[in-house]
């Protein structure tokens, strides 16, 4: 009896792991007056506790004051798998919820 299934050798095991991409998260910061601010939960407790100092209870963001903060916050979030965009010339009166199931990038600040 022949078998019609395709035979895997090792070499295609290879390709096939080889060719998935894992996806990184991404997270927007947004330069409002002097504070660089983003909004977005993290689901990762090591990660939240890094970045705990800068955490704002009342609105619900993370608030850098200065390029050193931030840049070291960038540092932790890139380390722990997230990809970044910084936004320095977009009004705040603009930045508001599309949908309140969409990731918590943009938001009234």
């Amino acid at each position: 009896m022949i078998s019609t299934e395709p035979k895997l050798d090792q070499k295609s095991l290879e390709f096939a792991a080889f060719d998935i991409i894992k996806r990184r998260k991404r997270i927007t910061l947004f330069k409002l007056g002097k504070l660089w601010v983003f909004k977005y939960f993290l689901d990762d407790k090591e990660t939240f506790k890094a970045l705990a100092e800068a955490y704002n209870e009342d609105k619900y963001r993370f608030e850098f004051k200065t390029f050193g903060e931030r840049n070291n916050a960038l540092k932790i979030l890139e380390r722990m798998g997230y990809d970044y965009e910084l936004v320095e010339d977009y009004p705040s009166s603009e930045i508001h919820f599309l949908n309140p199931c969409q990731n918590l990038d943009l938001a009234i600040f």
